[in-house]
């Protein structure tokens, strides 16, 4: 008795094995298509090649490279270089014509400045007639910057223009007296000078600057929304944080002074009109300065 249990025992154990073994065939048959491609991206076998000294000629990286065409009908000829070294299509091309590029980004242009004739410094601007929340062009000693085409824009990027401008801010001395103190910055612009003049300004002082002495008492989350000329005057509306201002009545004083000083070095800019959120108010802050008019260089003398 003891030895037939042993025999079942023996040929259960078998027959289990035979089955577990049988099972891994048939999932190795049913995944080798998988385990190839998985094989072949990876570039395993290459890298064991090189390993155990059988490498094919192919370097040892473990990766495989592909060519990809960019752009282009799967079905359409391969891509060719011309003898200039441009990319090109092969295939018969019209008579007396260079075939063209195709899957292939244009390439950037050739950047290029402009001095604008007949500009001097000093800085002008063009008014509006109406509120449109832009400026013209400023005759200042400005040059024209084409940047380059965006790979696959099918329109070019607007070029932008670069200006010295004079931003104020302030200066602190010996005696106590706070006074404008102006320092000169490249200022780059689309169609709008005064805008990003201004916002230039609320990015404060460079650490040079700062390392002179030069403070900036605009708050430091004020935004310019908005700015447009009108009669020789600027409309300059910003955001609520305008508003505040942490170092009392001179520090709503330097404020305005730095805006106002900035943004009369624009030729048809006299004064300026200071909004906030769109709106004129009469008082800034609790300290009661008054801004419901225009105010000028003059104002603050």
């Amino acid at each position: 008795m003891a030895n037939n249990k042993k025999k079942r025992k023996t040929s259960f154990g078998v027959l289990f094995w035979i089955a577990v073994i049988l099972l891994f065939l048939v999932v190795f048959v049913a995944t080798k298509p998988r385990i190839q491609e998985v094989v072949q991206s990876t570039g395993l076998l290459n890298v064991l090649q090189h390993k155990f000294g059988k490498d094919s000629g192919s370097p040892p990286t473990g990766i495989e490279t592909r060519n990809v065409v960019i752009g282009t009908d799967k079905n359409a000829p391969a891509a060719t270089s011309r003898p200039d070294g441009s990319p090109g299509k092969s295939g018969p091309a019209a008579p007396g014509a260079a075939p063209a590029p195709t899957g292939v980004s244009t390439p950037p242009t050739e950047t290029t400045f402009r001095t604008v004739p007949g500009l001097s410094g000093g800085g002008s601007d063009n008014a509006h007639s109406a509120p449109t929340g832009t400026e013209s062009t400023k005759t200042h000693t400005d040059t024209t910057h084409s940047p380059a085409t965006p790979s696959g824009s099918s329109q070019p990027a607007p070029s932008y223009r670069v200006r010295m401008a004079k931003l104020y801010y302030t200066f602190v001395t010996d005696d106590g007296r706070i006074l404008p103190e102006a320092v000169e910055r490249q200022v780059r612009y689309v169609d709008s000078p005064l805008t990003d003049t201004i916002r230039a300004l609320l990015k404060g002082p460079t650490p040079e600057e700062l390392n002179k002495g030069v403070l900036n008492l605009i708050p430091p989350k004020t935004q310019l929304l908005s700015a447009y000329v009108q009669n020789g005057i600027a409309y300059l509306n910003f955001n609520e944080a305008f508003e505040f201002n942490t170092m009392g009545v001179e520090g709503f004083i330097a404020q305005l002074k730095e805006i106002v000083h900035t943004a009369t070095e624009f030729s048809t800019v006299s004064r300026v009109q200071f909004l906030v959120d769109g709106k004129k108010i009469d008082y800034l802050g609790g300290e009661g300065i008054f801004i419901g008019r225009p105010l000028g260089r003059d104002s603050f003398s």
